[in-house]
């Protein structure tokens, strides 16, 4: 315990309320999606939607698909215009308005829905994207920090169950759906407060220092070979023309010494390393919320670093301005209109839902068959072009090939990642069901609602993370460092031998015809969910914190969407897999157990691989 303490106080204080936004924002999504399932198919005199089971988890897993599919353009938007931050206030903001339209009733639920899966892809990839801005490149802290925001999730998703759960069966599912509104408020609150504590990061690109920073920098690299090329032509030119002339000569070159000194006396570098510049002096936002700088005197220099303001010597006053780690009125404005262009394309959306299938009806066959693959193949060009043209004009043919394998690596894993979540997703359908319908929930007088059973893995994230936190820290700063594609395997591995251990328990309680003929000890939920919580840890935070680390930075927050995209593809097939699979008789734990140790030998077998164009 002591160690991981000591773990914890290495970290910036950031990482902890970003933590708390994160915490609440999970309470609101696991929250509403532990009665989601049940409240679809409960009776209407229950309060409930009375669908069956099959229409309940189809709509479960095109919820839960669409919600890992927004991050894409939600990352995309924070890139390129508004910058992270805004983007969490976006998302956390509309959320909130989804879950009451889930409390408010039937009528509106596909409104709440369309709301929390628009919201969410604002929302889940710039917030690790700001956890990852806390870091350098190359910090041994990473994973770890990532596995103490993991737990910030699980804290969130332990709680939610318990409270909404509880909430929706005693009182109405109603009142379940309040809850996990509440939660995602008290998010935007704590998130509104912990601006500071985060510094300029998540800012909107034209004010990320970061960004700047680098763009800065690619310019200036530009700029000095393109200036010493300059140099040494002119020199030799002067040499040739005046060899007699050594004054004219020496007055060529003091001349042009003197304009390049002027010119990069702008550079950061140059002000930072002047012994008489003090940096962090006094600063304000100018209505466009960008960081003016003041200095005593007029006439003095004075340049921006990193959102901070630095003047010469005794004309510097120390101290950053408040306001230039907060959003500005604009950014709010944007804010405002966001929120009101995404809730009216929700509504939109919801609207046209009752003729979707018609238009689906109308497509040639050639489109319904090869539309998807040509939209996921045409994406995957475009990424990549995106990624070699942007590094090509930042550093060159030799950056831009590093950034086109730093995608590929991130593509690679997200497709092994997919067979992960397709094992791990079935806790909220098949697992809840198992639970509810297979499961002896009776404890004396007490029956365990089935819900409190998707807070077991939360509970076991909490328990085992600090001891996760400590081994990958201590690991990646030594010579045993663990690679990202050794814990997927592991990880991989992990969640076939849950399966192993369900499948045995669902053995034992179904004759040789697949009828029921007892109920399951809870302790067998139990043990998959602690063997399924392992591989989570190996797996989860680390491939967070790969995007942060691996992603060219101008697209860190795409890239987090497109890894999400494939926690996406994999809730959608989760929902679905258990009604494909009865159709070839195939048992959908068997199944899981080969797909899950199948894809741990191939992902090994490319590592050599990943790991090269990774340079690990």
């Amino acid at each position: 315990m002591s160690s991981f303490i000591q773990t914890l106080k290495g970290h910036p204080g950031g990482l902890y309320r970003l933590f708390c936004t994160e915490a609440m924002e999970r309470f609101s999504y696991y929250g509403m999606r532990a009665i989601l399932v049940l409240y679809l198919v409960a009776e209407a005199t229950k309060g409930g939607m009375g669908m069956e089971h099959s229409d309940a988890l189809s709509v479960y897993a095109i919820y839960t698909s669409l919600v890992y599919l927004t991050p894409l353009i939600g990352g995309m938007l924070a890139d390129k215009y508004l910058g992270a931050r805004k983007a969490i206030f976006i998302g956390g903001i509309v959320m909130m308005l989804g879950e009451v339209c889930l409390m408010l009733g039937a009528s509106t639920l596909n409104l709440g829905l369309a709301l929390l899966i628009l919201g969410n892809g604002f929302f889940k990839p710039n917030i690790s994207t700001i956890v990852g801005h806390l870091y350098d490149d190359g910090d041994p802290r990473r994973d770890g920090a990532f596995t103490i925001f993991y737990m910030g999730i699980n804290a969130g998703a332990f709680f939610s169950p318990l409270i909404c759960g509880t909430l929706a069966e005693k009182f109405g599912y109603s009142y379940g759906f309040a809850a996990a509104a509440v939660g995602m408020a008290i998010g935007v609150i704590i998130f509104f407060f912990s601006q500071r504590s985060i510094g300029t990061a998540g800012f909107p690109p034209e004010r990320d220092p970061r960004s700047a920073k680098l763009a800065k920098d690619s310019k200036a690299d530009k700029a000095d070979k393109a200036k010493e090329a300059e140099i040494a032509a002119k020199i030799e030119r002067e040499k040739n023309e005046f060899d007699e002339d050594i004054e004219v000569e020496r007055a060529v070159e003091a001349d042009l010494e003197a304009s390049l000194r002027e010119d990069d006396s702008d550079l950061v570098s140059d002000v930072e390393k002047a012994p008489d510049v003090v940096c962090n002096c006094k600063g304000k936002l100018d209505e466009n919320g960008n960081i003016e700088c003041e200095c005593k005197k007029a006439g003095k220099p004075c340049a921006k670093s990193l959102g901070k303001c630095c003047c010469h010597g005794d004309d510097a006053k120390k101290g950053d301005h408040p306001s230039a780690h907060l959003l500005s009125l604009k950014d709010w404005g944007d804010i405002a209109i966001y929120i009101l262009g995404v809730i009216g394309i929700a509504f939109a959306a919801t609207q046209a839902l009752p003729y979707f299938g018609q238009v689906i009806d109308l497509m040639p066959e050639v489109v319904k068959s090869w539309g998807g693959p040509a939209v996921l193949v045409a994406a995957i060009v475009w990424l990549f072009w995106y990624a070699y043209t942007g590094g090509k004009k930042e550093g060159g043919k030799a950056q831009a090939i590093q950034d086109v394998k730093s995608v590929a690596v991130i593509l690679i894993l997200s497709l092994f990642v997919i067979f992960f979540w397709l094992g791990f997703e079935q806790a909220g359908g098949t697992m809840t069901l198992f639970a509810e319908q297979e499961t002896d929930r009776v404890i004396g007088s007490f029956e365990i609602p089935a819900s409190y059973f998707q807070s077991i893995n939360p509970i076991f994230i909490l328990l085992l993370a600090p001891a996760f936190t400590v081994i990958w820290t201590k690991l990646d700063s030594s010579k045993f460092k663990f690679s990202v594609v050794y814990k997927f395997v592991l990880g991989l591995v992990m969640l076939g031998l849950g399966f192993i251990l369900l499948y045995a328990g669902w053995a034992s309680i179904h004759d040789a015809n697949g009828a029921l003929v007892a109920k399951a000890s809870p302790l067998i939920l139990v043990g998959v969910y602690l063997i399924h919580t392992m591989g989570e840890l190996c797996l989860s935070p680390i491939g967070l914190s790969l995007v942060t680390r691996v992603s060219p930075p101008r697209m860190v927050s795409l890239m987090m969407g497109v890894w999400f995209i494939s926690s996406g593809g994999a809730n959608y097939f989760a929902g679905n897999l258990e009604a494909m699979l009865k159709a070839y008789e195939v048992n959908i734990f068997q199944f899981l157990i080969v797909t899950s140790f199948v894809a741990a030998v191939l992902l090994l077998a490319v590592s050599p691989l990943l790991h090269r164009w990774m340079k690990e």
